[in-house]
């Protein structure tokens, strides 16, 4: 699954099962031009609890501010289907991000 912008695409780049239910969902933001990851988001899903977490996510410095772990966010739901949920241990920019976001 894939979805185009601007300068960049998301894509899955991994569907990990952990066993009973829970999986990894790896998801990076690709510059088209480059072909290099230029954002990545590491995803906890729990199948059995429907609730997906952001384990971590990093944008290059240059790419910041642009949208660009909004999208990675908006991907993943739209994946999985469910909205996600804050992760349990954010670190200050993720507790500023998740404000931002859990407003949309």
């Amino acid at each position: 699954m894939k979805k185009l912008n601007k300068f960049y695409k998301i894509t899955l780049v991994e569907e990990n099962s952990w066993g009973r239910g829970k999986f990894s969902l790896v998801v990076h933001a690709i510059h088209i031009e480059s072909s290099s990851v230029i954002a990545e988001a590491v995803f906890a899903w729990d199948k059995g609890l429907s609730a997906v977490r952001p384990g971590s996510v990093s944008v290059l410095e240059e790419f910041r501010r642009k949208g660009i772990a909004t999208e990675l966010y908006k991907f993943t739901e739209e994946y999985t289907g469910l909205k996600l949920k804050p992760s349990l241990d954010q670190s200050s920019d993720a507790q500023h991000f998740w404000n931002y976001y859990s407003k949309l």
